[in-house]
């Protein structure tokens, strides 16, 4: 029970440019209880074969044609087996020890309804940090503007069972609305780190 199973979904289209940096900062991480699926969108650009030289640290993936990032989200969720879940862009990675980190701050949680962890995000140019995003979950705030990062984030499955999945007919800001529908009852805890 301390060592909860974490889904990490990536979606991708002719990502092949910065692909295998995301899944490198999956196998780098140490911790292992970690579920991998990458979601495609029928890449023409080398992707597959990214995917199927990796296959030893994504447990699952597929190719074919969706609706957009949300709908391949969705898609990742219905397969996902995680007690959390998070979603890592193609062209994003996790820190090493990133995952470690976020369990430590479940698992040190007391609140048995906790649905939602966040933390900060470095942006970079390059490999130089020009600044970071996240902040701590704060209705009054949020229902606002959202002052979290998504990457940065994981959600527990529990989420997903009450609020539904992700709306396909938004492009952009999909997953603010679904971070929404709780309103001020969204049960939070944030990770003080970049």
């Amino acid at each position: 029970s301390n060592k909860p199973l974490i889904t990490v979904i990536t979606s991708t289209l002719n990502a092949a440019k910065h692909l295998p940096a995301a899944i490198q900062s999956i196998r780098e991480q140490n911790y292992q209880n970690i579920e991998y699926i990458i979601i495609d969108g029928a890449s023409s650009d080398g992707t597959l074969d990214i995917l199927r030289a990796n296959e030893d640290v994504i447990d699952y993936w597929v190719s074919e044609p969706d609706k957009g990032i949300y709908d391949a989200w969705n898609k990742g969720v219905k397969l996902s087996r995680g007690d959390w879940v998070a979603f890592l862009g193609a062209d994003d990675i996790y820190l090493e020890g990133a995952m470690q980190a976020y369990v430590a701050l479940i698992n040190s949680c007391s609140d048995e309804s906790l649905q939602f962890v966040s933390s900060q995000v470095n942006l970079t140019s390059g490999s130089k940090v020009v600044g970071s995003i996240g902040q701590s979950w704060d209705w009054r705030v949020f229902r606002k503007y959202m002052n979290v990062a998504h990457v940065g984030s994981l959600h527990h499955k529990s989420l997903f069972v009450k609020f539904g999945l992700f709306d396909v007919t938004y492009k952009i800001c999909g997953d603010y609305e679904f971070l929404l529908r709780p309103r001020a009852n969204l049960s939070t805890i944030y990770l003080n780190s970049t």
